[in-house]
């Protein structure tokens, strides 16, 4: 009887796979978590929607000047009549009511293609651009310079039922370089129209370069 010989398996070239220590795997996993924890406060904390385009609102009130990025304004008085005379002759009679706003308003860093082109009125869900009709006797589009503010009138048209509504008394007038004022400042000034009561007509000054000591503007205004 023949008894086979042990079997022998010669060796390989390659050398055997080291092992991974136990802690390389715990340090893996614990910078997966951390990971995953700093993904989720980045969800949380992001604008969701448009809202990283937001305009960039800096409040103020009555009489108090408001700086934003490339824009500062002072809403030196605000007024309620049932017609408008600006002082290029221009006429304006409305079955509704004109809001007529004293504004000193300037570029801060830059004025190059620098525009009062945001001027809204807003009460409520709506909204009432400044008007353009009266042309270079308002500051609606108009140029502006850094560091020397242009006083003058702005003009908004509303309904006459807005004067003494709820929404009325927290009206705010909005104030911006562009029509469409996202990524930029935005200068927020509440207006309570329910403390106005309209005359039958104003007479509105030449705007100006400077701040003038007075503005015939102003009679019968809040301010």
């Amino acid at each position: 009887m023949t008894v086979p010989a042990d079997t022998v398996t010669a060796p390989s070239g390659d050398p055997a796979p080291a092992r991974v220590p136990w802690w390389r795997h715990a340090l893996s996993a614990l910078v997966l978590v951390g990971l995953l924890a700093v993904a989720g406060v980045v969800a949380d904390t992001a604008p969701s929607g448009g809202g990283w385009q937001a305009p960039v609102e800096v409040e103020g009130r009555l009489g108090e000047t408001v700086t934003g990025r490339n824009i500062e304004a002072t809403v030196r008085s605000v007024s309620a009549a049932d017609s408008v005379t600006t002082s290029n002759g221009w006429q304006g009679a409305t079955t509704g009511a004109w809001i007529v706003v004293d504004l000193s308003v300037a570029a801060v860093v830059d004025d190059r293609a620098s525009l009062l082109g945001g001027a809204v009125l807003r009460i409520g869900d709506r909204s009432y651009s400044a008007s353009d009709r009266p042309g270079l006797s308002v500051l609606a589009e108009r140029s502006l310079s850094v560091g020397v503010p242009m006083t003058g009138p702005l003009l908004f048209e509303i309904p006459r039922d807005d004067l003494g509504s709820a929404d009325g008394r927290g009206a705010r007038l909005e104030l911006g370089l562009d029509a469409d004022p996202r990524v930029d400042s935005l200068l927020v000034v509440p207006v309570d129209l329910t403390e106005l009561s309209a005359v039958p007509t104003i007479e509105t000054d030449e705007p100006v370069l400077g701040i003038p000591e007075s503005n015939d503007a102003t009679e019968g205004a809040a301010g």
